[in-house]
């Protein structure tokens, strides 16, 4: 038994060598690196804008949002733990056996989070649609919202480190294990339940939730025909369900060709591996291919959200067109200096020539105050000014 685990071992190690020789050349390794580095930073970046958008604005805060910002944060802690160090900087972390061993459980834990805080919120729907009285009665949404998202994260990493807890993987410095081929029935048994419990029964019960969701909207409307309030009201539900259901689509159709390759590794016989290497690099193509789009699906999950949630989307580009006016008023106050430096030397010599114009104009006026001041001090230049101007006027006749 040792001696077949060791084959298999020593086939892994020489399969994946012979990939890194022919597929995974420099180049290709460079192409993959910036993949999942541009995945990284536009997974953090979405998941970052739009919880700090739903923390920052009290409309916000109910249980929905509560959970959905939940699920922004496990995008991020996806991003920045897993992403980043295993495919971006991949020396690195190789060169960590436990870490290596530990990025086993990454897999089924977020698989967990993403499907179980989608069902949270298809559930939220559904008990606004099917019971509105009630579910307006719930007095503190954000807690119950923040109270499901603990319990969601406590299931899914407790659901990741099963194998470990129930000591059927062990984690050794010595060595990177991320299935354990010495029990590999309880591995199976393991991957079947959590795909089944947690990927393929959530998705069955999210389509009755929006089914039910569907028929309850589609009776209270024929119901409520010339009630403008009420058709109103139940719109808003529909338009919500609608959101929620095409995140639910789209996480479906990009998880779950990943999700049959987990199966489809975990049950196929290692034997035929080890006589079939062109089956095991097959299944190695395949699975690069479906990790790319799964591990893609955080990134865009934001995006849909915040376009869809009017909310959302309307405090976005609130933000934007102030930060619009704000460069529109800066812009406008710099042509506004720029046009007053120019008339500045204008205006500076139009008051210079008219205060020359007033210093002229004072002293012609203090001349004739002084005039006039020696006149009443001396008479008698009157008296001479005009016997001379009397004489100048006997001459003249």
């Amino acid at each position: 038994m040792n001696s077949w685990i060791t084959n298999i071992s020593s086939l892994n190690h020489s399969l994946y060598s012979h990939a890194a020789s022919t597929n995974t050349s420099d180049i290709y390794r460079l192409r993959i690196e910036i993949f999942y580095g541009i995945v990284a930073v536009l997974t953090i970046l979405n998941n970052l804008t739009v919880l700090l958008i739903i923390l920052s604005n009290r409309r916000l805060h109910n249980s929905a949002n509560a959970v959905m910002g939940s699920m922004f944060f496990a995008g991020i802690v996806f991003a920045s733990v897993y992403i980043f160090p295993r495919y971006v900087i991949p020396e690195i972390s190789m060169q960590n056996n436990i870490y290596c061993s530990l990025a086993g459980i990454i897999a089924p834990t977020a698989i967990v989070i993403i499907n179980l805080h989608l069902m949270m919120i298809s559930w939220d729907k559904y008990h606004a649609a099917h019971d509105p009285f009630e579910h307006r009665a719930v007095k503190d949404k954000k807690a119950f919202g923040i109270i499901s998202s603990l319990i969601i994260w406590i299931l899914a990493i407790y659901t990741g480190l099963l194998p470990i807890i129930l000591q059927f993987r062990v984690i050794d410095q010595r060595d990177c294990s991320q299935i354990s081929y010495i029990n590999i029935h309880y591995e199976r048994v393991y991957y079947y339940l959590v795909v089944g419990i947690f990927f393929v029964l959530p998705f069955i019960i999210k389509t009755y939730f929006y089914l039910s969701i569907y028929q309850i909207i589609k009776k209270s409307t024929a119901k409520a025909i010339g009630d403008t309030n009420k058709i109103q009201d139940i719109r808003k539900h529909y338009k919500a369900a609608k959101v929620i259901a095409i995140l639910v689509i789209t996480y479906f159709l990009m998880w779950t060709p990943f999700v049959i390759y987990l199966a489809f590794r975990i049950g196929i016989s290692s034997e035929k591996l080890f006589y079939n290497p062109q089956l095991f690099k097959s299944i190695l193509d395949w699975r690069q291919a479906s990790q790319c789009v799964a591990f893609t699906y955080p990134a865009i999950n934001p995006i849909l959200y915040g376009y869809f949630i009017p909310d959302i989307r309307n405090y976005f580009i609130s933000l934007f067109y102030k930060r619009e006016r704000l460069n529109t008023s800066l812009s406008r106050t710099k042509l506004t200096n720029a046009s007053f430096g120019a008339s500045e030397m204008k205006d500076a010599q139009r008051n210079y020539d008219n205060a020359n114009r007033s210093n002229e104009q004072i002293a012609c006026v203090q001349n004739y105050d002084n005039s006039v001041t020696k006149l009443d001090l001396n008479p008698n230049i009157v008296d001479a000014s005009f016997s001379d101007s009397s004489q100048l006027n006997v001459a003249s006749f």
